[in-house]
């Protein structure tokens, strides 16, 4: 059986941006459209406010469009030990909440 590959930095960095930005009220959902098909999606993003009153939007996450049970499986081995309920911020020891 193939070894599953561990969360990249980058994607527990994605969630941690996610993360922050729910906890400070800075993310919203918003309709995009995904480039390579123009199909709309619903993006979460976080809005970064501007020095001009503006608002700047980083898309973070697209919401699943299908049943996501039927269409993704969760690894039962995330490389921590933990199973499939580990959640990023607490692999690496911390005891923040939430």
């Amino acid at each position: 059986m193939k070894k599953p590959r561990k969360l990249q930095p980058g994607e527990v960095a994605n969630f941690e941006t996610l993360r922050a930005a729910f906890a400070n009220g800075d993310c919203c959902l918003i309709r995009g459209r995904e480039l390579a098909t123009g199909k709309e999606v619903g993006l979460i993003c976080a809005g970064i406010k501007q020095p001009d009153g503006g608002c700047e939007f980083v898309p973070l996450a697209v919401q699943f469009t299908g049943n996501p049970y039927e269409d993704y499986s969760i690894d039962d081995d995330q490389g921590t030990g933990e199973g499939a309920a580990t959640r990023p911020g607490r692999d690496r020891g911390s005891d923040q909440s939430g």
